[in-house]
């Protein structure tokens, strides 16, 4: 599916049905996505989050590459560069892993990580090439029952956010799922250090349908062609999606 594809035919309607007011909106949402809002006090963000990034915390566990896997909780599904891979890799040889990951309780034979799932990623390529053994010992957090049911979610969220860019589709769902599981716009913008206009702009984005947000993660549609999207219909959506 490309982006012409996407705003072909029928699409067209949707540029010609767009008042004034939805002008400014589209320019302010854009404006507001592209645009990095300013971080509030380190204070706002989740406490258990420091506690799972920190060298020091008592829970951190050498583990095995061989028992760890990559929680489906993992937020992060859109793939790095071919460059920051081999950099990551590289940095792993050289260095270690210099942050830990964090991991649900044992479960199947293996540690599932819901923060660092590409470090995990990377580390099994390098088990792959041979460059390391699958029983390299990585440091790992393991979060307690009660821990895991509570902020599995939001830790993995916290961690992709405040570190590496993270692709915006993959930030839209992690929203929508935290206020599913009951968890308002204010604390979500008050524990990421967005603005709650921000937050409500990335939670209208996760209502457009799947078929156009893989288009966008995939590279073949762009943001603003996505913000498109936000002021039609699902079935509108769906059948400018498939054409």
């Amino acid at each position: 599916m490309t982006d012409t594809a996407l705003v072909g035919g029928i699409c067209v309607d949707i540029r010609k049905s767009m008042s004034r007011f939805a002008d400014a909106y589209l320019m302010n949402a854009i404006t507001q996505i592209s645009t990095p809002s300013n971080r509030q006090d380190a204070t706002n963000v989740s406490t258990l989050d420091s506690q799972a990034t920190a060298q020091n915390d008592i829970s951190i566990v050498m583990l095995p590459v061989s028992q760890l896997v990559v929680s489906d909780l993992n937020v992060r599904k859109s793939k790095a560069s071919k460059a920051d891979d081999e950099s990551l890799q590289a940095s792993i040889i050289a260095h270690g892993i210099i942050q830990n990951l964090v991991a649900l309780p044992y479960d199947k034979d293996a540690y599932p990580v819901i923060s660092g799932g590409r470090r995990l990623t990377q580390l099994n390529a390098l088990v792959d090439t041979g460059s390391i053994n699958s029983d390299y010992l990585v440091p790992v957090k393991v979060l307690s029952e009660s821990e895991a049911q509570s902020y599995a979610t939001e830790i993995s969220l916290t961690e992709n956010v405040t570190r590496a860019s993270m692709h915006p589709v993959d930030e839209f769902e992690a929203y929508a799922k935290m206020m599913k599981d009951g968890v308002n716009v204010e604390a979500i913008a008050q524990r990421f250090g967005k603005t709650q206009l921000y937050v409500h702009q990335r939670m209208k984005l996760a209502a457009v349908e799947s078929v156009v947000l893989d288009a966008y993660r995939e590279g073949n549609v762009s943001l603003e062609r996505v913000m498109l999207f936000t002021i039609a219909s699902p079935e509108r959506q769906l059948k400018c999606g498939s054409e």
